[in-house]
């Protein structure tokens, strides 16, 4: 997938990326999962991310590890500038039926913050 974000101000800024509202659901629970009382929905903890900003990788790890305490820094966004993400989800062949018909929900948020002249 790919984001397109633009700095559509007059001034300089920095780019930062947090996940936010991250809810994890069960669905139906298949066996051996169904005999277990706690099923939570494991997606989130399973599912890889790997982001990517201007040819380099600015976030590879699963899913869970995107929270609104983790700042992914993305660096300078100049006013009148855009630049794309790239963002790939991906789930290990290694991962075993826990994660089926599991969903996750989140939103990811681009905050732009006025930069301070030491920042850029």
């Amino acid at each position: 997938m790919t984001i397109h974000v633009q700095n559509a101000g007059t001034i300089n800024g920095v780019l930062n990326l947090s996940a936010a509202n991250m809810v994890g659901a069960p669905n139906t629970t298949p066996e051996p999962e169904g005999l277990a009382a706690n099923d939570h929905g494991e997606l989130e903890e399973n599912m890889d991310v790997l982001i990517t900003y201007r040819g380099n990788t600015v976030y590879n790890g699963k899913l869970s590890g995107l929270t609104p305490t983790t700042t992914v820094p993305l660096g300078a966004l100049y006013h009148g500038e855009s630049i794309d993400f790239t963002i790939v989800f991906s789930v290990a062949g290694t991962v075993g039926n826990e994660i089926q018909d599991d969903s996750v929900t989140f939103d990811l948020n681009f905050v732009l913050d006025q930069y301070q002249t030491h920042e850029i």
